[in-house]
């Protein structure tokens, strides 16, 4: 917009279009798709910073069942490129409202420490070579 001096002020896109990693990915296609689940009754997908500083998708869904973040993911790589599938899964009993109804992002729980929604089970370092992988693993993927 203008402003009172003759200066052009840009306030950012009015759609969810964001760059991630180089892609442009459109929010509300990743949150069409998630709806498309069986056990997903509500999705909304946003972008927080990762430790790292780069952008990581992460996805809020409800549903009656109970949601298994490894499952969504496996059953989202058929329907979506890898560099859509969002980072992060968090279920919620319900969506935060605001008061026109609408769902309000901004009251969306930070990912926080939370883990990455894998289906593989955890298997701790048996030895002292695997402890020290998996110690450099954690410090190189922020983890």
């Amino acid at each position: 917009y203008w402003q009172a001096d003759g200066t052009i002020a840009y306030v950012g896109r009015k759609d969810d279009q964001v760059k991630v990693h180089g892609h442009r990915i459109e929010l509300k296609e990743i949150e069409r798709v998630l709806q498309q689940h069986e056990n997903i009754d509500a999705a909304v997908v946003i972008i927080h910073p990762g430790r790292n500083g780069d952008q990581q998708l992460t996805a809020y869904i409800t549903g009656v069942n109970e949601l298994d973040p490894g499952s969504i993911r496996t059953w989202l790589e058929a329907m979506l490129p890898a560099y859509m599938i969002p980072d992060r899964f968090i279920p919620l009993a319900a969506m935060p409202l605001n008061t026109s109804g609408k769902i309000d992002k901004s009251a969306l729980p930070l990912p926080g420490d939370l883990g990455r929604g894998s289906n593989k089970e955890y298997i701790a370092p048996r030895n002292d070579n695997e402890y020290r992988l998996a110690e450099i693993w954690s410090e190189v993927l922020s983890i």
